[in-house]
């Protein structure tokens, strides 16, 4: 229990470092802008035609509106790899500070600090994604006319929209259904990139852009699979299991389950964990 504590207390004061320090703020001020650009021509068509947004419906089109490049989706994962190229801290007194709490201590801190951070910056984009309707959102708990519009029709292209919420997705799912299955996916690829890094970067300290490059050719293989690649091989990339549009909708031939979907993540982050804990008891 006291490595525990002593653990969450080390996570929670590299989280404030993390967000507090100057790259970090100026790289979420730039990526507040640049998906606000995004959502801002949906704010004004909704205005416009005086229709109101469901407050969880433009978090859901940043995430889920991955079919074209660059896309929201690839915004967001780059600000938020760039954030992680410092993890872990090997600061100065470091080393003093891993005897004082011990190898197990750093590891249970480095497992919160990845979790917090995600949930951070997954609340942290979910709340930019409010900012162009406030004033906008109804209480209804069903899908918007303006979102429908938006998957039915070809409002995209006419009003220079370039977000798109698959009809399968309003179909099957209920927003908060759509909610809920969206940070879960998106906040496990988030948190395995996370911990991903942490591990590479701990066993190899000296080559700091391994575990930068690592997930940049994860990325890239989903780029290659959209572009060059039959959809079979949808199933082989888990960048497009971080998006709920990408699951079987029982149309699609080779879409993965959910079922199948949960497996993977589960089996990825128990992995990077048993990596990392190997990893911390061979720190010196």
């Amino acid at each position: 229990m006291r490595d525990v504590k002593i653990g969450v207390m080390e996570a929670w004061t590299q989280l404030k470092l993390m967000l507090f320090r100057s790259k970090t703020l100026v790289a979420l001020l730039a990526l507040t802008s640049l998906l606000i650009s995004y959502l801002q021509p949906l704010a004004d068509v909704a205005a416009e035609i005086n229709q109101e947004i469901n407050p969880v419906e433009p978090f859901l089109l940043l995430i889920n509106s991955g079919g074209s490049f660059p896309s929201p989706f690839f915004y967001i994962y780059i600000f938020f790899v760039a954030l992680l190229g410092d993890l872990p801290m090997f600061e100065h007194g470091f080393r003093y500070r891993l005897i004082r709490m011990s190898k197990r201590s750093w590891y249970i801190g480095q497992v919160v600090l990845t979790l917090l951070f995600t949930l951070v910056f997954t609340a942290f984009i979910w709340t930019v994604s409010l900012l162009p309707f406030i004033g906008r959102f109804g209480s209804s708990g069903e899908w918007s006319r303006c979102i429908i519009s938006l998957a039915k029709t070809n409002m995209t292209s006419a009003r220079g929209i370039d977000l798109m919420l698959d009809m399968s997705i309003i179909r099957i799912y209920s927003p908060m259904q759509a909610l809920g299955y969206t940070v879960l996916y998106f906040a496990a690829y988030l948190f395995f990139s996370a911990l991903f890094v942490v591990a590479v970067h701990t066993e190899w300290p000296s080559i700091r852009p391994a575990g930068i490059c690592g997930l940049l050719a994860i990325y890239l293989f989903d780029y290659i699979r959209i572009n060059y690649l039959a959809y079979k091989y949808v199933r082989y990339s888990i960048t497009a299991m971080a998006r709920l549009a990408t699951l079987d909708n029982g149309y699609t031939q080779y879409a993965p389950t959910m079922q199948y979907v949960n497996l993977v993540w589960a089996v990825l982050i128990i992995l990077l964990l048993i990596i990392l804990y190997l990893t911390a008891r061979r720190l010196q």
